[in-house]
């Protein structure tokens, strides 16, 4: 996937200059509260949540050429958040 690739290529500067920063040096380093680590997987359920269901129903080609349900984080980080959660969560389950 091309597109995937250079998504990664190009925002690598970015993702190294985050990684930098003490909170996620501390949440790399096993070292934050396990409060901390979760709020972090909400904040990014509620993100990917949003994005996944716009994704989903775009009708743009260049979209549809990219991106497919295999795709989605939404239901890893729900079953991060609450293992008993069946694997198709919704957003308002979490």
């Amino acid at each position: 996937m091309a597109i995937m690739n250079r998504l990664k290529t190009e925002t690598a500067a970015d993702h190294k200059r985050l990684e930098s920063y003490p909170y996620f040096a501390a949440l790399a380093e096993h070292k934050l509260p396990l409060e901390c680590y979760v709020n972090q997987l909400k904040a990014l359920a509620i993100i990917h949540g949003v994005l996944e269901s716009a994704l989903a129903e775009a009708v743009c080609e260049s979209v549809a050429s990219v991106w497919n349900d295999s795709l989605r984080k939404l239901p890893l980080l729900s079953c991060k958040l609450s293992p008993g959660l069946s694997p198709e969560p919704k957003l308002q389950d979490i």
